[in-house]
């Protein structure tokens, strides 16, 4: 899932003439998506790599260590279902259902997709998984490619 780093700090004021649903209801998603990815990249990244692999990497990543990652990311779909949605549920009934009548409606959308947001983050994990194995094809094909056959 894709994230936003802010190199400055923003700050977004809070107006009701901005709160436009559709456009909420799938930051919220969002917001949900990455609760689950983050969570479980970590499980990943907290794994001491340089005890696995060495610390002597020099900035490059190994193919061990890039086939260890794919392997792990192919399987955070086996997490359990039940931790995962109740993770999404609980930014739901905490944050979103308390606030106020618009974004108790957002909870509420989010309470009722929360298995439709793990399936997707499941297949998104899969994609990835699916990159990473397959981008050192990707790499040496873009290498071949002549740019000026293409203008």
């Amino acid at each position: 899932m894709p994230s936003v780093h802010h190199s400055r700090e923003v700050f977004h004021e809070y107006h009701d003439q901005r709160f436009v649903f559709e456009n909420k209801k799938r930051y919220w998603e969002g917001i949900a998506k990455f609760s689950d990815y983050f969570n479980l990249y970590m499980s990943i990244f907290n794994d001491n790599l340089d005890m696995k692999y060495g610390n002597t990497r020099n900035k490059v990543i190994s193919n061990d260590i890039t086939f260890d990652i794919a392997n792990k990311i192919k399987n955070l779909k086996n997490e359990s279902r039940v931790v995962r949605e109740n993770r999404i549920k609980d930014i739901a009934n905490h944050i979103l259902l308390p606030f106020d009548e618009k974004y108790n409606a957002i909870g509420k959308f989010i309470l009722q997709t929360a298995q439709n947001i793990v399936d997707e983050a499941n297949r998104e994990y899969l994609l990835h998984a699916e990159l990473i194995d397959k981008w050192p094809q990707i790499v040496i094909k873009a290498k071949n490619i002549n740019l000026m056959d293409i203008i």
